[in-house]
């Protein structure tokens, strides 16, 4: 059986206003998925079929993620997994961006196709942030 759930987390050296510039850009959440996408402050859904789930200014931003080896990836809920962004605040005007996607376990995938699924993305998870941390504070010394 596979966990529900990938939890990921990194300290990011900008303030909280600029990571969440940077997260909620206009490639919000297609960015994400390696796709085009669309302005994530609407509920429009990006190319790859993503779509913002909900938005909680400043700290939370989350999106709905289909999985395209599932049957009903495209039905709302079914075939997805829900990713959730939270920005925290640290000393030193550094940010924590923790990453939550869940609902592994609902997705109605062979045991081995979402195994492998989910240790992919944890592998996925952990590149995406490390280099949304340094594009961000990359773009935080130029200003």
């Amino acid at each position: 059986m596979v966990a529900d759930r990938i939890e990921r987390e990194i300290t990011i050296a900008a303030p909280p206003e600029r990571v969440r510039e940077a997260l909620a850009g206009a490639e919000f959440p297609g960015a994400w998925l390696d796709t085009e996408g669309t302005d994530g402050s609407t509920d429009a859904v990006a190319a790859g079929g993503a779509e913002t789930a909900h938005a909680e200014p400043p700290a939370v931003l989350a999106f709905r993620r289909p999985h395209r080896q599932h049957p009903q990836a495209s039905d709302a809920g079914g075939g997805t997994t829900l990713v959730t962004f939270t920005l925290t605040a640290e000393p030193g005007n550094h940010t924590r961006l923790r990453v939550v996607e869940s609902g592994f376990a609902a997705l109605t995938l062979p045991p081995e196709t979402l195994r492998a699924g989910f240790e992919r993305q944890g592998h996925d998870w952990t590149h995406r942030l490390t280099l949304f941390a340094v594009r961000t504070e990359r773009l935080v010394l130029r200003r």
